[in-house]
C-alpha cells in the first residue's frame, strides 16, 4: 500500500485484521473483540512479529508527482544523460556540471526552532519578521561548488523568459569557467527553454539537459539538498533579528542583504555535493536515486 501511495494507518490495520477474521467465517476469538476490535496488546504483538515493518510521519506529495515521477520517466532521463556524461568525459569534471532552479520565498515563512517557556501553556505566539510579499531567487550550482547569487525578483509571465536570457547571458556565462562544453541541467518550464536561451547556450557550447516533469523532487540537487536548509536558516537568522528589534520586518527592501548573508551557510559545497550524489548526477549512479519516492502505478 505504502508504494502506491496509500500507507495504513494503526486503525486502518486493526479494521483490516477484523475483516480479515470475519471474512475467514469465525464469530468469535480468543485474541480479538470482533465488536471493538483488535486491543493494543494485539498490535504490539503483531509489529512484533513483523520487525520489517516501522510508523513513519507521511510525506505529502501531489497527484502530479505520484503519476509524473514513475521509474519509466526517471530511466528514460538517465539514458540522456548517461549519453551526455559519456561523451564529454564528465566523469571526473564536476565543475562542468550545473543545476538551476527558482525557489520562492514568502506565505508567512516560520523558523524551525524550539522556544522557552513556562508549563502549561497551550500555545506560544512569535511575532513575524517577514512579510507575505513572494520573492523568488534563481540559483545556480555545479557539482563542486556555489555560483554567486544572481537575479532575483518576481517575473511576471511575460518577462519571464527574458529574464531567463539576460541571467544565461550575464551571470551564468560570467561565473562559468572557460573550459567546454558545460552542462546545463534544469526543469522544463517553459521560461528554461525559450528559443533566445536555446540559441545561445547552443552558440556558447552549453548542453541544456531537461529533467522529466514532476521529478524535481528526486532528480535535481537544489531541491534534494539546498533549498529546504537555504529556506529555514532564512526564517531562523529573520526571527533573531526580531529578537534585537521587534519593529524590524523583512521584505523586499531587506531581502536581498538577508539572503546574501544566510546563503553561503546553507549552500555549502557540503550541501550541493549531497545533492547531486542524491540524484545520482555526479558522480552517475542511477543506484543512488531514492526510489522510495517513486510512487508504483497501481496496474502494472
Amino acid at each position: 500500500m505504502a508504494d502506491h501511495g496509500f500507507p495504513v494507518t494503526r486503525s486502518i490495520v486493526k479494521v483490516l485484521a477484523t475483516r480479515i477474521i470475519k471474512e475467514g467465517g469465525r464469530t468469535e476469538t480468543t485474541t480479538v473483540n470482533l465488536e471493538k476490535g483488535p486491543s493494543d496488546v494485539w498490535w504490539s504483538r503483531f509489529k512484533a512479529r513483523h520487525p520489517e515493518l516501522g510508523s513513519w510521519t507521511v510525506d505529502s506529495l501531489d497527484r502530479a508527482r505520484v503519476h509524473g515521477a514513475t521509474p519509466e520517466a526517471i530511466e528514460a532521463f538517465f539514458k540522456l544523460y548517461e549519453a551526455l556524461y559519456v561523451k564529454h568525459n564528465l566523469e571526473d569534471k564536476p565543475h562542468l556540471i550545473y543545476n538551476c532552479d527558482e525557489t520562492g520565498f514568502g506565505d508567512k515563512p516560520r523558523s524551525r526552532e524550539k522556544v522557552l517557556c513556562q508549563t502549561g501553556r497551550k500555545h506560544i505566539y512569535q511575532q513575524q519578521q517577514t512579510t507575505r510579499e513572494h520573492i523568488t531567487v534563481h540559483c545556480c550550482v555545479n557539482a563542486s561548488q556555489v555560483m554567486p547569487i544572481g537575479w532575483m525578483g518576481p517575473p511576471s509571465p511575460s518577462m519571464a523568459s527574458r529574464k531567463r536570457a539576460i541571467w544565461t547571458r550575464s551571470h551564468f556565462i560570467r561565473y562559468a569557467p572557460e573550459e567546454r562544453p558545460l552542462l546545463l541541467i534544469m526543469d522544463q518550464h517553459e521560461t528554461h527553454v525559450s528559443k533566445d536561451v536555446t540559441m545561445y547556450c547552443r552558440e556558447n557550447k552549453i548542453e541544456i539537459l531537461c529533467l522529466p516533469a514532476q521529478t524535481t523532487h528526486i532528480l535535481q540537487p537544489l531541491d534534494t539538498a539546498v533549498f529546504n536548509p537555504l529556506k529555514t536558516v532564512f526564517s531562523t537568522m529573520a526571527s533573531r533579528m526580531g529578537l534585537v528589534r521587534g519593529d524590524v520586518v523583512v521584505g523586499k527592501k531587506q531581502f536581498s542583504a538577508l539572503l546574501k548573508h544566510v546563503y553561503p551557510t546553507a549552500a555549502t559545497a557540503e550541501n550541493i555535493k549531497a545533492g547531486f550524489h542524491e540524484a545520482g548526477i555526479f558522480p552517475l549512479s542511477r543506484a543512488a536515486v531514492d526510489t522510495t519516492q517513486v510512487i508504483l502505478t497501481l496496474i502494472q
